[in-house]
């Protein structure tokens, strides 16, 4: 309840919901089924002042999240997921439509990675927890985790209200090996526009890249030629290229 019959006025709010519709939310916020599920929201906030802005700035209180939460993919996206590095174009333009950002910079070995993390998560319920902590304004939280299907998504990040800029990383592990993260994704910026950075973990680098067959030893008994051509090195996106 907002109490604004003195000031400074007064907020005290607490509410539980159970099983939030987040297709309605998805719908409200970007007009698509971009996710799904239900949620469940448990929350208390408290603040205090004789304007807006004081209200914002002294906005504290505890929010708890569990439930399901299902990213919606379409069939063509997922099948083409399956072949490492083969649906850049595809993942380019879902990436964007799930972010709302275009023109991120994106190479061959990084899209391989998407489309993997893409095959865990999408069309699947994903169980969803954490906590938010909200202190003067400024709302953080450093275990809000997505499970999908042998892989998680850790998030940690800070959104300030009064000054309306979000924080936020997104590590996605995968159980092949839990301790290091395949991909790591950076929200920072305004708070309703952020900076979108995705980056893949140096370490996977090339691990979905077809292996190359090792050179045969040649017949030193045939004429060699003086120069001869370089061979070609292979690329999957090749296999898109009208001939």
């Amino acid at each position: 309840t907002l109490n604004a019959s003195r000031l400074p006025a007064s907020l005290d709010v607490k509410f539980n919901v159970a099983k939030l519709d987040m297709g309605k939310l998805s719908r409200a916020i970007h007009h698509k089924d971009r996710f799904d599920g239900g949620v469940d929201v448990d929350f208390a906030l408290t603040s205090n002042g004789s304007s807006e802005s004081e209200l914002i700035n002294n906005l504290n209180g505890n929010a708890n999240v569990g439930g399901e939460i299902r990213f919606n993919a379409k069939v063509q996206e997922v099948l083409l997921g399956a072949v490492a590095g083969l649906a850049g174009k595809t993942l380019d333009k879902y990436i964007g439509q799930i972010t709302g950002k275009k023109g991120y910079d994106s190479g061959g070995d990084l899209n391989a990675a998407i489309n993997v993390a893409l095959q865990r998560f999408a069309n699947r319920n994903n169980p969803i927890s954490g906590n938010v902590t909200i202190r003067n304004g400024v709302a953080t939280s450093n275990n809000l985790r997505i499970v999908g299907k042998q892989a998680k998504v850790d998030t940690n990040f800070t959104a300030s209200l009064p000054a309306w800029t979000l924080d936020a990383t997104t590590n996605v592990f995968l159980d092949d090996n839990p301790k290091e993260a395949y991909l790591i994704v950076t929200n920072k910026g305004v708070l309703d526009s952020p900076n979108l950075v995705i980056d893949r973990n140096p370490k996977y680098a090339g691990a979905n890249q077809p292996q190359q067959n090792p050179a045969q030893p040649q017949d030193q008994s045939q004429p060699q030629p003086q120069d001869p051509p370089k061979k070609k090195k292979f690329s999957p996106l090749d296999l898109f290229k009208k001939k």
